[in-house]
């Protein structure tokens, strides 16, 4: 049976652990199913005699888990597949072993994943939210000088290769950053359903992992985020920009990732995280810009993103245009309550003067869209204006400007 039957793959069927004792060549035959969406499964050993039984016993000492690099299994189509970063324990009763596992390889057994040498990457995309296709469209160029040509398609392939073998952890990285790009525009990062790594016209293998934020999610929920551009023809300037950013400060975009599909968070976290990708950001990549108009404060980085261009500064027309009081603008005191929140998150003092409520959906909303744009911006991307004032209009619609008025009490905290 080839992997070419293996498509959108849910589960596994196995029946054989071949080196389940330290790495070591100790055969385990034996029925067990892994759900490649949860990280552990059981293995029955029951039928084991009373001999080797014990054997498993003095090596994982009656409840102590042991760490194993990667696991060697054979599935009932007698296909080999590798599991990776397992620990595994065995149960008091001597009668069934827990592995849990991080990602799995499916059609070769192999000890490192990360520096096999692979030429090509392709994967299926989630066609079940229509802003992916029309963000991605049908779509060839090239990224990094010329050496790594990108291919998205209408049938929801997203396939990229490389003139020179590069090692999978490289492939699987620009493939990320390439996600994450899309992302931008797009609102949010598509499901994958199926990723097929080439190494050659011989070799073909599958990977999957149940933990990877990428494959799992969850942010294309809620109001609509998609915004149309300009100028989409050709991505490669784009991207190459978009990875030197990444790689210049690559805590901004990962914490930026995490507040965005980060599970079980408080709001005041998420909203406290994208405040600091917002000052990491503008402090790594305009630091003489700012530094040029004085101190360099939190509350004068993120007047400085604001102030990026016109269309930044159309997320914030409204506050800007209605007076809090005399003196104050809505503005100022949304950029107040930012350094302010920043702050009492980071130090934990005790303060009323935060975003609380619903003015946590508010300002994980707008802050969020000021990073989006601030990011296309950087990479040379620009979005139709219309696109641009319909998310705005949907984002206040949602959020009245008044939730900023010290006299407005929300009555719980906004779930997003």
């Amino acid at each position: 049976m080839s992997l070419s039957e293996y498509n959108h793959l849910t589960e596994i069927q196995g029946c054989t652990l071949l080196n389940i004792v330290s790495n070591k060549n100790v055969r385990l035959d034996a029925d067990f199913k892994i759900d490649l969406k949860t990280s552990s499964f059981d293995v029955s050993i029951e039928n084991l005699d009373d001999t080797s039984r014990l054997c498993f016993a003095r090596y994982f000492w009656l409840g102590d888990a042991r760490k194993s690099e990667y696991i060697y299994c054979i599935d009932n189509n007698n296909i080999p597949f590798t599991l990776f970063d397992c620990r595994v324990h065995l149960s008091l009763s001597l009668n069934k072993i827990s592995i849990w596992w991080s990602n799995i390889i499916i059609g070769v057994h192999i000890l490192d994943k990360d520096t096999c040498m692979v030429d090509k990457l392709s994967c299926v995309i989630d066609n079940s939210v229509w802003t992916y296709r029309a963000g991605a469209g049908v779509r060839e160029y090239k990224i990094m000088s010329d050496t790594i040509t990108v291919k998205t398609s209408l049938r929801d392939i997203f396939e990229i290769t490389s003139a020179a073998p590069l090692s999978f952890s490289e492939m699987k990285k620009h493939f990320n950053s390439l996600l994450e790009m899309y992302s931008l525009w797009i609102g949010h990062i598509p499901q994958i359903k199926e990723m097929r790594v080439f190494c050659g016209e011989d070799t073909e293998f599958i990977y999957a992992t149940h933990h990877d934020i990428l494959f799992s999610s969850h942010s294309k929920r809620g109001y609509p985020k998609y915004l149309e551009l300009s100028n989409s023809n050709d991505f490669s300037s784009a991207y190459d920009k978009w990875y030197a950013m990444q790689n210049k400060n690559p805590y901004v975009f990962n914490m930026f990732r995490l507040a965005l599909d980060g599970r079980d968070m408080f709001e005041e976290l998420r909203v406290n995280i994208l405040i600091q990708c917002l000052e990491g950001y503008i402090g790594t990549h305009y630091k003489k810009k700012v530094k040029s108009k004085g101190k360099v404060t939190l509350e004068r980085k993120i007047f400085s993103a604001i102030n990026l261009n016109c269309y930044t500064q159309k997320i914030f027309a409204r506050e800007n245009d209605v007076k809090l009081s005399k003196n104050q603008t809505y503005l100022k005191k949304f950029v107040q309550k930012a350094v302010r929140h920043r702050n009492f998150i980071s130090h934990l003092f005790m303060t009323e003067d935060y975003f609380n409520h619903e003015e946590n959906g508010l300002a994980f909303k707008k802050i969020e869209f000021l990073l989006r744009l601030c990011f296309l911006h950087d990479i040379g991307l620009a979005i139709i204006e219309d696109t641009l004032n319909s998310r705005i209009r949907e984002i206040e619609k949602r959020f009245p400007i008044d939730i900023l008025n010290p006299k407005h009490k929300g009555e719980s905290p906004c779930q997003m």
